[in-house]
């Protein structure tokens, strides 16, 4: 759990892992390429229409565990949305942007202690 996000960062829900996790993974596995992203609002959009009212949170939370466990392999996200990449190329990418993001976190962590 992360301080000040722990509603939203603790582990998924019983409902959230049997029934809506596989469901979002469906959504996404089948997303090669960029311009076969979805957005977290089309995924809501979709799971409404399946009798799931889930937030913007709940997704991110989704695609954290998704990602972590590797139940969709290279799962990238862009400003189009989430999408599968088998570009070897543009998964480096993502991951210098994740881990040039995540320095830049601490950077801000650093400079307020």
């Amino acid at each position: 759990m992360i301080t000040n996000f722990e509603e939203i960062t603790v582990g998924l829900s019983h409902v959230e892992a049997t029934v809506v996790l596989p469901k979002v993974i469906e959504l996404l596995k089948y997303r090669k390429g960029k311009d076969n992203a979805i957005t977290n609002k089309k995924i809501r959009n979709l799971l409404t229409a399946m009798g799931h009212e889930v937030h913007p949170a709940q997704i991110r939370k989704m695609i954290h565990q998704i990602r972590m466990k590797g139940l969709v392999n290279n799962l990238l996200a862009s400003a189009k949305g989430y999408y599968v990449s088998s570009d070897k190329e543009e998964i480096e990418k993502y991951v210098t942007s994740l881990r040039e993001r995540a320095a830049a976190i601490t950077a801000i962590a650093d400079e307020l202690e």
